[in-house]
């Protein structure tokens, strides 16, 4: 799987997550113009569609057809306003998972299918883990108005997810630090999950690099000596 692709995935996956999608009203789908911006790709193409087919989506439809899990990119939909198929795919959505053109009966039951599995479980089976925080801003605070609204702006630093999976692949997702296993604690809820934390701030950085996971114990042993010299310091306040 491409970057790219699992940009895409992770992006329509947060959607039914949510619990904002629903299989019958295409007013809850989203539109290919604003999957295309949402998720930062180039609009090359004819159309939005065409540009999403050729950086993502159209492999990806292909992908997910391969691992028998539901056709998620068929919430992709021509605006409502489209006099042809306002709030339907186009027919490039139904030819990638081998469907008759019209066939929407079939995407409506695709969609309800997404709507009730567990996507982290289905996609672990498939060796791709998300986590959902690829993206980390750095939030400064710029006006304040009295009550709960505020307005921030925020500088993301993309991640690299093909990155953190190798890392995991490579030292699982138990904490090499303090030895903690999210589903050792929390049972089924915390399986397969685990942060994993760069020697050096993507913040600090400030630039495009390369990474290199197969690093990264260079501090452990220190931070581990640092763990206990504090846990034994308060013990001796206690």
């Amino acid at each position: 799987m491409t970057s790219n692709e699992f940009k895409l995935l992770e992006y329509l996956v947060g959607h039914f997550q949510s619990g904002n999608i629903s299989p019958d009203d295409p007013s809850t789908h989203l539109p290919y113009s604003k999957v295309l911006s949402d998720v930062g790709f180039p609009n090359d193409g004819r159309t939005p569609g065409d540009s999403l087919n050729r950086h993502a989506m159209g492999s990806l439809a292909e992908w997910l057809h391969e691992n028998n899990l539901p056709a998620i990119t068929g919430i992709i939909v021509n605006k409502l306003t489209d006099q042809n198929r306002g709030g339907f795919p186009s027919k490039s959505y139904l030819a990638y998972h081998q469907r008759q053109d019209m066939d929407f009966e079939w995407q409506r039951a695709e969609i309800r299918k997404a709507c009730q599995i567990d996507w982290n479980a289905e996609l672990e089976k498939a060796g791709i883990l998300l986590e959902g925080d690829f993206e980390l801003p750095e939030e400064v605070p710029e006006t304040l108005t009295e009550g709960s609204k505020k307005t921030i702006t925020v500088n993301a630093y993309e991640r690299n997810p093909a990155a953190r999976n190798s890392c995991i692949k490579e030292h699982g997702v138990t904490c090499v630090v303090c030895e903690f296993n999210f589903e050792a604690f929390y049972g089924e809820r915390g399986k397969g999950f685990i942060h994993v934390h760069h020697l050096r701030a993507l913040a600090e950085v400030g630039e495009k690099y390369e990474v290199d996971h197969r690093k990264g114990n260079i501090s452990i042993e220190k931070l581990k000596n640092e763990i206990s010299s504090n846990k034994a310091l308060q013990r001796t306040r206690n």
